[in-house]
């Protein structure tokens, strides 16, 4: 017969606890914390390395409506010519006045090969190689309301970066998917001392 007896202890224990979530639980609070949104759609693009076109007051207008993912060279293989050097990318991004107190991110998932990403004229970072996603917290640059991000890209030979050799061509641009993630700030759970009863078995 199993008996359980009472013990009480004069120190405080520290207690781990292994708790079994299903799977869908999980799934669901990630979901609630973190919002991942495709920005592909509505962007400007314009061959050529294009001065001060961080600037947010700058007008793009004139510059060719495109949607991600974007080439240099449309379609590349029937192209006439191989264009290799700078390319700009711009989008006109509103964000609702809830990312108030969240980190904001953009992930890249390909840019060939060299990328510099400007938000509302402030350079939010670099990211070099074509093959590699990236992301970027832009918290800091972004606001409320209108926003411009801006890419300056380029395909330039660089020997430092992979591929440095092959007969194959490769188109500069924004050539994968970008999003824009919204989550919650890190919050830590303090660990709990329990001064209470613990039950053991005799």
């Amino acid at each position: 017969m199993l008996l359980l007896r009472r013990v009480r202890l004069r120190r405080p224990v520290l207690v781990s606890v292994i708790i079994c979530v299903p799977q869908y639980a999980v799934a669901s609070a990630e979901d609630a914390l973190r919002q991942k949104t495709n920005i592909n759609a509505f962007w400007r693009y314009q061959r050529g390395d294009v001065p001060e076109a961080q600037a947010p007051a700058f007008d793009d207008s004139s510059w060719q409506a495109v949607g991600l993912p974007h080439s240099f060279s449309i379609p590349y293989f029937m192209s006439p010519d191989f264009y290799v050097g700078y390319g700009w990318h711009r989008k006109h991004l509103q964000l609702p006045r809830s990312i108030a107190g969240k980190r904001i991110s953009l992930q890249f998932d390909g840019v060939f090969q060299e990328a510099e990403v400007f938000v509302n004229g402030r350079n939010a970072g670099n990211h070099k190689g074509g093959y590699t996603g990236f992301w970027l917290d832009i918290t800091e640059v972004a606001r409320p309301g209108a926003n411009i991000v801006a890419v300056r890209v380029n395909n330039v030979w660089n020997p430092r970066l992979a591929p440095r050799a092959g007969e194959h061509v490769f188109s500069g641009g924004i050539y994968r998917n970008v999003y824009l993630v919204i989550t919650d700030p890190l919050k830590t759970i303090k660990s709990v001392s329990v001064n209470r009863y613990m039950w053991r078995r005799r």
